[in-house]
């Protein structure tokens, strides 16, 4: 094809689809700039806090935590920042007694929550989110009714695992579930008692910030540079066609 051929498909295709193009691409182009969202707010400052920066934290028995978990309305809420240096092998951040016998927080492949069950077994409760290397924002929530809310970063789960009946004999930052000792940093907030609404609150809060009329505003601006693109690269794919020409039969030639 030479240029003038070039030429001539370009203005083709730029004349039938300007008008329509061009205005997706302003609007990415303001997300772009103006509706980029800005960085998470992890949740911290409620009950009790906690650093870890390499060395393990025996914080010991807190039997009350788990005390909660077995009256009406109570709950566990543990929220944070989690730095991840490296996805190799089997990693510990959180436990609340030895051989899972509590409610334990590990990484095995992919995040997973341990709790220990009234049956005497262990729910292990995967996301199937995998952590990236680097800084993760992480919240759990366990509800007396068996209920569990799982959110890392602007990923939620939920799961219903039945009756619980962890124990808070032998809580530890930094190892959970018999791991080896975490490498990363870990910054926790941990707080407990029998007022739910009071958790509901505080998740409502973080989760929200993932739901704005901004993030949504630039979630629609990048679908609007992909559909320009589209529109530019294939045509519009809206446009009705008429039938197709017959070709010459040859032997009619």
């Amino acid at each position: 094809m030479n240029k003038s051929q070039l030429g001539e498909v370009a203005d083709k295709v730029l004349r039938k689809r300007f008008f329509v193009i061009i205005p997706f691409l302003l609007f990415a182009f303001v997300g772009w700039l103006w509706l980029r969202p800005t960085s998470v707010t992890p949740l911290v400052n409620h009950g009790s806090e906690f650093e870890f920066t390499g060395d393990v934290i025996d914080v010991g028995a807190r039997p009350e935590w788990c005390e909660n978990l077995q009256k009406s309305g109570g709950y566990l809420l543990v929220s944070g920042v989690l730095e991840l240096p490296v996805r190799d092998g089997g990693q510990g951040f959180f436990q609340t007694d030895e051989e899972e016998l509590g409610i334990f927080y590990d990484f095995d492949d992919e995040p997973r929550i341990g709790i220990a069950l009234a049956d005497g077994s262990t729910a292990r409760l995967e996301s199937g989110e995998i952590s990236d290397v680097g800084e993760t924002n992480l919240l759990i929530l366990i509800n007396s009714t068996g209920v569990v809310t799982y959110i890392e970063n602007s990923q939620r789960v939920e799961f219903n695992v039945g009756q619980i009946n962890p124990s808070c004999n032998s809580v530890k930052i930094g190892v959970g579930n018999e791991s080896p000792p975490f490498t990363g940093q870990i910054s926790l907030s941990i707080s407990s008692g029998t007022d739910s609404s009071i958790a509901s609150t505080l998740v409502g809060k973080y989760d929200s910030q993932f739901h704005t009329t901004k993030v949504r505003l630039f979630g629609w601006s990048k679908n609007a540079l992909i559909f320009a693109l589209i529109l530019l690269t294939l045509g519009n794919p809206f446009k009705k066609r008429g039938p197709l020409k017959p070709t010459a039969d040859p032997e009619s030639i």
